[in-house]
């Protein structure tokens, strides 16, 4: 479980060879749970929250939905897919359910769930 981690692994860190570091420590069924902050959706958020890791020494970045989904290459991405956070299984939230029209307009993070072959 990669949750909120792969935003600190910036592009000159090879996120791609850590990946597969890790992939293959594991065995074939096995799931790879990633949440990435993006920056398709309220790229004002997403900027203030990157300036603000700056400030108390943090790299991070934020990644496309077309970057997000390459951090699952070697995997097979399970339902519901790339999705905002905020929707994640929103047919499980009952009768606390909220509407989620227009949830990935503002969205700070992605999700995705990938098996192993």
């Amino acid at each position: 479980m990669l949750v909120a981690i792969m935003m600190y692994i910036l592009d000159a860190d090879d996120p791609q060879a850590i990946l597969g570091s890790l992939l293959d420590a594991v065995p074939p069924g096995s799931a790879l749970v990633i949440t990435h902050l993006t920056g398709d959706t309220n790229l004002r958020g997403v900027l203030r929250i990157v300036e603000l890791g700056k400030r108390g020494g943090l790299a991070q970045c934020a990644r496309s939905r077309a970057q997000f989904e390459e951090l699952f290459c070697g995997t097979e991405l399970l339902a519901p897919g790339i999705v905002p956070v905020s929707a994640w299984r929103p047919d499980l939230a009952g009768d606390t359910a909220v509407d989620l029209a227009g949830a990935s307009d503002s969205a700070l993070l992605w999700a995705g769930i990938g098996r192993k072959g």
